[in-house]
């Protein structure tokens, strides 16, 4: 470094004769370059700011709420009606309700600040305030010199400041929600009976009693060796109630009672069926065509019109749900159903179509024609052959010797006192009645 005082005096007396410099000028003392010493000043600021936030709601809700509903009806027709009902109710109720709400806010905030103020030794002159201003110099704070009361002239800064700032944010949401229903709800209808599982009532199909309710006969067949025949009937459930009695009777299938013979002729009424030997046989005359369709048909009174005679022998059968009906009032006595030819006919036998005593078919109620008095007439009176009674269902007829006439009838016709519905007025879809051939 050079000296600064002898610069300066060389400078007064060659350029500034005009200039006035202050007596401390001559007497300047030469700045040593580096006293081995280095004054150095560090300010370090940080600030950190961590704000953490966690928010969690967690809700859980169970509500059943669930509805099954079993309804079962099964209806069974078996020559009727019958109608079965099957009813149980179940409701199922589960509600599940999960919410669950989880907020995670994490706020870091970090302010970092350094700023560094180095002070070291004057890399510069170091003058007077009043002489730095002379030179146009500028003194600078950041610097020593020797002699306090010098600044540092002209010198350069260095300052540092760093600034961090960070800040996170986490928010987390979860909601679940589950809604299950499940109600179990049984209605029962009875508890005991026949006819009760316990809760729900057996259907019309399911057979309640062993014991024959009642017994049918009948004809396998109106020609000559046709055999005779007989069938139970048994008790059923109704489907609507726990009791097991009459309401509902079907009939089992037809057993032989009695093999005829070749020159026998089988007959039958509501409380039995038999062989007889019949001279007709040998001579070969079995059961013939249906010749009652070419009779004028007639009873005592009852329907008409649509439910009128003619309908007996028109050759239509149940199944068509045609029939005449015959008012018998509160007695039997002189009420009747009646076949006239315009020729003289001779007759094997005949078969009658009617309800069977528990079906109500075709809205006819269970008016089952089940007892009357065959009669023929012989040309000038009426000739009784034999008396019927206790018909459940149709019925068939075997003269036990063919018989000539113009006329048939069947005389005290009456409803069977056992059908559950009516006990007066007996219905016949059909007459029919056979030549003997």
């Amino acid at each position: 470094m050079q000296n600064t005082g002898t610069k300066l005096i060389v400078l007064a007396f060659a350029g500034l004769a005009a200039a006035s410099i202050p007596p401390s000028c001559a007497s300047v003392e030469p700045v040593s370059e580096d006293d081995g010493s280095d004054g150095d000043s560090d300010s370090d600021s940080d600030s950190d700011t961590d704000t953490d936030v966690d928010t969690g709601s967690d809700t859980d809700t169970d509500t059943d709420a669930d509805t099954d509903t079993d309804t079962d009806t099964d209806a069974d027709t078996d020559t009727g009606a019958d109608t079965d009902t099957d009813t149980d109710t179940d409701t199922d109720t589960d509600s599940d309700s999960d919410t669950d709400t989880d907020t995670d806010t994490d706020t870091d905030s970090d302010t970092d600040t350094d700023t560094d103020s180095d002070t070291d030794p004057c890399p510069f002159d170091c003058f007077s305030v009043s002489l730095c201003a002379l030179v146009g110099g500028t003194a600078l704070d950041e610097y020593t010199c020797t002699d306090s009361a010098d600044v540092c002239c002209d010198s350069g800064s260095d300052t540092d400041t760093d600034t961090d700032t960070d800040t996170d944010t986490d928010t987390d949401t979860d909601i679940d929600t589950d809604t299950d229903s499940d109600v179990d709800t049984d209605t029962c209808v009875c508890t005991s009976g026949l006819c009760c599982d316990g809760c729900g009532y057996f259907g019309g199909t399911v057979q309640c009693d062993a014991a024959p309710a009642a017994t049918s006969y009948q004809c396998a067949s109106t020609a000559c060796g046709g055999d005779a025949q007989y069938r139970y009937s048994y008790r059923y459930c109704t489907g609507s109630s726990a009791a097991c009695d009459d309401s509902n009777i079907q009939p089992g299938t037809w057993q032989l009672l009695t093999d005829c013979g070749d020159g026998q002729l089988c007959s039958s009424s509501p409380s039995a069926a038999w062989c007889a030997d019949d001279s007709s046989c040998g001579g070969g005359c079995t059961q013939g065509a249906n010749v009652a369709t070419s009779a004028t048909a007639s009873s005592s009174g009852g329907g008409s019109g649509a439910y009128g005679p003619a309908l007996m022998n028109d050759g239509a059968l149940q199944a068509s749900c045609t029939f005449h009906w015959v008012d018998t009032g509160s007695g039997p006595s002189g009420k009747y159903i009646q076949l006239n030819w315009s020729s003289t006919q001779y007759l094997w036998g005949f078969w009658i179509d009617t309800n069977y005593y528990t079906l109500d078919t075709c809205g006819s109620y269970t008016r089952t024609l089940g007892q009357g008095t065959v009669q023929w007439w012989n040309g000038s009176t009426w000739v009784t052959d034999t008396s019927v009674y206790g018909a459940i269902d149709d019925w068939s007829y075997a003269f036990a010797v063919p018989v000539s006439t113009t006329a048939l009838r069947i005389m005290d016709i009456q409803v069977n006192p056992l059908c559950p519905d009516q006990d007066d007025n007996p219905i016949i879809f059909e007459w029919q009645v056979y030549a003997c051939e």
